[in-house]
């Protein structure tokens, strides 16, 4: 079977869990065909990413302590401090919040812990579930999905409550984290809409300014919700992405001397899409470095990539612009066109010349 090749090419790596972080990223990297197999084969990427001489960047001791901090804020006394910021802010009449337990050592156990939590969320009330597993069909398979924290409201529809950490600044939150925030959200979202009915629009509690006064936000995550239902009906089928594979030589055993050179042999046998949105990967550092030794025009981001099309490298482009290079096709004639006017734009406005 084609699955079969998924988890022989992982190699000696083991078996990494789904969060829903990492099915998240899937909308940051559309059409990247490395990542769909990585994430396929349930390679654990901070791992892979570590031989390859580039581990994921590390959130800061401080990070991590005001993260905690803010949560056990939150969750204390009953989730009393995040009451009447839900009734505020989704306008709900909820009068009292609760733990839920989700207990079980393996994902199997602890989805059903959530299952049945999930299913018994009381009216009027507000829920935390620490550590949940959710279902997730991947195109018609189901996987387990974990996250850090649930918070659902009882009413009808659900409505999910996400506490993130970054601040809102004089009633501005960074959009670049809020974008990042709501596809994550809309994650759970879909997870969840499999077991009950849930809302679209969604409360964002961040802290306020430089406290740690919560303070929310109402969300709306349709947009993200439709994306990631088709991106994960495609990726679901792993058939399909074991044909991806192709040659690509299987992933060794990480803990042998031979291991980052194997690794990065047969990450680089996977085709892949670089892009803007590939800062949040963990391969970062290792597809921009090969965007680098192969000049390609997409290391100087989607917009440029997507503009020069076919055009392989950058010093093609420019040759395209110059006329040293002819053109093959309407789209390279369209691209030198376009680059040879503001050459000459550049030009005449004292930037550049002859």
């Amino acid at each position: 079977m084609e699955a079969d090749r998924l988890a022989a090419w992982r190699g000696g790596f083991g078996r990494a869990g789904l969060t829903a972080r990492r099915v998240a990223g899937w909308l940051s990297v559309p059409g990247c065909a490395r990542r769909q197999v990585l994430d396929a084969a349930e390679v654990p990427l901070p791992e892979v990413a570590g031989l390859l001489g580039g581990p994921p960047a590390r959130l800061s001791p401080f990070v991590h302590a005001r993260r905690r901090t803010f949560e056990s804020l939150c969750a204390d006394d009953g989730l009393a401090a995040l009451l009447p910021v839900v009734r505020d802010g989704l306008a709900l009449p909820v009068r009292a919040g609760r733990l839920a337990a989700v207990d079980g050592a393996a994902p199997a156990d602890r989805a059903d812990a959530t299952v049945r939590a999930v299913a018994g969320l009381p009216d009027d009330t507000l829920t935390l579930l620490r550590d949940p597993v959710l279902p997730l069909s991947l195109g018609g398979r189901e996987r387990l999905v974990e996250l850090d924290l649930l918070l659902v409201t009882g009413s009808w529809p659900r409505h999910v409550v996400a506490v993130r950490t970054f601040p809102r600044q004089d009633g501005v939150a960074d959009p670049a984290q809020v974008s990042a925030a709501a596809r994550e959200i809309a994650v759970g979202v879909l997870a969840l809409r499999a077991l009950t009915e849930v809302s679209d629009r969604c409360l964002l509690v961040l802290p306020e300014n430089a406290s740690l006064r919560p303070v929310g936000s109402p969300l709306d995550v349709a947009p993200q919700v439709r994306r990631l239902t088709a991106a994960l009906r495609g990726f679901g089928d792993r058939d399909r992405v074991a044909r991806l594979l192709g040659d690509a030589p299987p992933l060794p055993d990480p803990a042998t001397d031979e291991a980052p050179a194997r690794v990065a042999a047969a990450v680089r046998a996977l085709p892949h899409r670089f892009g803007d949105g590939c800062l949040g990967c963990d391969l970062f550092g290792f597809c921009r470095a090969e965007q680098e030794e192969t000049g390609s025009p997409a290391r100087l981001g989607t917009a440029v990539a997507n503009a020069c099309a076919s055009v392989p490298t950058v010093d093609a482009a420019l040759a395209l612009a110059d006329g040293s290079r002819a053109p093959t096709g309407a789209a390279e004639a369209a691209l030198a066109d376009g680059l040879s006017r503001s050459r000459a734009a550049l030009a005449l406005a004292g930037c550049g010349g002859e």
